[in-house]
């Protein structure tokens, strides 16, 4: 499996819609989560983010979301150029604010990309 079609499959879990970045469609429904494909070097280590959106005037359902996705981190992805470690982040999370509807609520998880070339 590509690296990106395993970190598609990994985003893609959580029971929501997952958009590449720059790819949300303008008709996309809340909740949804928009992820970046982060290019690490062969073993090296780089820093990525996962937006989280729903539209509520709540926000017992994001947050519970928002845990979920941050538990299921700390999990290594295979695929053909080797493994890729998804760890959480530093800070772990950002509570956003949307200024123009405070109904749409937004979480920035914060992921460390640690990848691991196969031994050629």
């Amino acid at each position: 499996m590509t690296y990106e079609s395993a970190l598609d499959s990994f985003w893609n879990r959580f029971g929501v819609p997952a958009y590449l970045s720059g790819l949300v469609p303008d008709d996309a429904k809340f909740p949804y989560l928009v992820y970046e494909r982060v290019y690490p070097a062969p073993n090296d280590v780089a820093s990525g983010v996962v937006n989280l959106y729903y539209f509520s005037s709540g926000e017992v359902e994001i947050n519970a979301k928002a845990r979920e996705i941050r538990r299921a981190l700390n999990t290594q992805i295979h695929h053909d150029d080797g493994t890729t470690w998804l760890v959480l982040g530093s800070p772990a999370q950002l509570n956003l604010v949307n200024s123009e509807n405070s109904n749409i609520k937004q979480r920035q998880i914060n992921v460390t990309y640690n990848f691991n070339a196969k031994e050629i």
